[in-house]
């Protein structure tokens, strides 16, 4: 179960798209709770959250584009890895901290147009994403569900063989 109430169940839509989500706001507060605005994308604020009239929240996003690694001999050298949130997070990632594979310098290629607005408005709220991503889906460092899936198979199976030779 998850932690939030608003949650986008859509990652890494390339194309213009809307999406509603159920949204909780707290009276006493004057805000919207539990809530994310994960679109798989690594976006960085614009503006937001701006509070308009009738309790209704609005958040601008921008795409952050995304980084690579500028070592030639790197497995991950010009694959398009996911970057950081904050520009300034962004240009450490880049200069400071450096490729999680060589520890080269990583290089920011910020040339996406992507925008995403988020509006929360009564119990919902929708994100309408504006524009095509210029670039592919992340680099993924983690397995997917179904890689998970496959390895623990895969692992099931060799398990079974060793047990069949230890007897």
């Amino acid at each position: 179960m998850s932690k939030y109430i608003t949650f986008f169940k859509r990652k890494f839509i390339k194309e213009p798209y809307i999406e509603e989500a159920a949204a909780e706001y707290d009276e006493k507060t004057n805000k919207y709770k539990k809530f994310t605005l994960d679109i798989g994308w690594s976006i960085c604020k614009v503006n937001g959250p701006r509070k308009l009239k009738y309790n209704v929240h609005w958040y601008t996003k921008k795409c952050n584009g995304f980084i690579q690694c500028t070592e030639k001999n790197c497995r991950f050298f010009a694959k398009q890895l996911c970057p950081q949130h904050d520009l300034e997070q962004i240009k450490r990632q880049c200069t400071i901290i450096g490729c999680m594979n060589c520890g080269g310098d990583l290089e920011h290629v910020n040339t996406c147009a992507v925008v995403a607005h988020y509006c929360f408005r009564d119990m919902k709220c929708t994100v309408e994403q504006i524009g095509t991503h210029t670039h592919a889906q992340y680099l993924l460092k983690h397995l997917s569900e179904e890689e998970k899936f496959m390895l623990a198979e895969r692992l099931r199976v060799v398990s079974i063989r060793s047990d069949r030779i230890n007897k």
